[in-house]
């Protein structure tokens, strides 16, 4: 486990009992872009960390300027220091999610051992990574049983990336996650806030004054500290146990982890995926081939009706192929649970090459046939 490193003698008396607020969400959620975003509005002073590794558990101290001090809502500020916890991403690419929640919740014990409070939460998704990925999914499960009942309306479900899809878009994002994904926290009181990329320091320090007035004196409770101080070890708490690594799993999910390495490849997940339906697309061709060859030896009262139907041995190769690509492009988008455009273009291109490809080269249905 990391250990926290002294920050100087001259914070020591501040730091009894600052505020811990964890920053979670998938890489690439935008943690670090909304700690920085902060930075005008607050003056960081020299922090505690544990590596300078994006993998461990980031802590950066922020001392509360006088301003925000003014009003009721922040009491709980007065005499203290606000510390931003930037975590890891349960879909970290090298270790396991129950390594990364084990280092989390190791780090807070220790903090919490320390003197140090939560505050509250903030989980960070990218609204634009649509459509939603199995690992978001099973963030917020995890998050559900890292924070309890009564810790949820200290929650801030942070909104990012909105600039990439349309208004529209957003808004039927979002009322999806507040009606489905996010309905357990929305019901506990969870604020959802949106952080656009043009004002974000201004949203993110509202977001922050809200957890901080619905915090307890004393800080908020998490589920998982409250398990572990009951005697139970990270692997046995209720989050532990949703991030064990699963013995049984589907081939479809096994070999798109093995494809993706992590959501930082998606670009090349897409690649794969065109060939792979490129591939599956001009197979179909050769299978329509073997069937028209099939179909030519049945009895003349079978064939006759079909051939009147469709015209000709050419048409029914061609239709026969391209329902065969119909087929494995849907058979592919099932499986891997895909929607990119781009992969049924890729399709339709594969499609239509085989086709002039077929018409003009040796693989005519003709010739096909009749060597077969």
């Amino acid at each position: 486990m990391a250990r926290m490193q002294a920050a100087g003698r001259e914070e020591g008396s501040q730091r009894s009992k600052d505020i811990l607020i964890l920053v979670m969400g998938l890489t690439g959620s935008g943690k670090s872009t909304f700690i920085n975003s902060l930075g005008p509005h607050y003056r960081m002073v020299v922090g505690h960390s544990l590596t300078a590794c994006t993998q461990e558990v980031m802590a950066t101290t922020l001392k509360t300027p006088p301003s925000a001090l003014q009003g009721s809502e922040n009491h709980h500020l007065r005499g203290r220091n606000l510390v931003l916890v930037d975590t890891p991403g349960f879909d970290d690419t090298h270790r396991h999610d129950w390594e990364i929640l084990d280092t989390i919740a190791s780090w807070l014990e220790e903090s919490c051992r320390q003197q140090y409070i939560v505050g509250g939460i903030v989980y960070l998704h990218d609204i634009s990574n649509i459509p939603l990925t199995t690992a978001a999914k099973s963030n917020f499960t995890v998050l559900k049983a890292f924070c309890g009942d009564s810790s949820s309306k200290s929650v801030m479900l942070g909104i990012t990336k909105g600039n990439k899809l349309s208004a529209k878009e957003c808004n039927k994002y979002e009322k999806e996650l507040k009606t489905k994904h996010w309905r357990f926290f929305v019901e506990h009181g969870a604020q959802v806030v949106r952080l656009p990329d043009a004002d974000q320091g201004r949203s993110a320090l509202q977001g922050i004054n809200n957890i901080l007035s619905r915090m307890p004196e004393g800080g908020i409770k998490l589920k998982v500290l409250e398990e572990m101080t009951s005697g139970a070890s990270v692997s046995q708490t209720t989050a532990g146990k949703l991030c064990r690594p699963r013995k049984k799993k589907g081939w479809g999910s096994t070999i798109k982890r093995i494809l993706t390495f992590g959501s930082h490849m998606a670009e090349l997940l897409i690649v794969l995926e065109c060939v792979i339906i490129s591939i599956l697309s001009v197979h179909s061709f050769v299978l329509s081939a073997i069937v028209l060859s099939w179909f030519n030896r049945l009895p003349t009262s079978v064939r006759e009706p079909v051939q009147n139907a469709l015209g000709s041995s050419y048409v029914a190769f061609i239709a026969v192929g391209m329902l065969g690509s119909i087929l494995w492009t849907a058979a592919f988008t099932v499986l891997f649970n895909t929607r990119d455009w781009i992969v049924v273009a890729t399709a339709f291109l594969a499609t239509v090459s085989w086709i002039v490809f077929a018409s003009a080269g040796p693989w005519h249905p003709g010739l096909c046939a009749a060597s077969l």
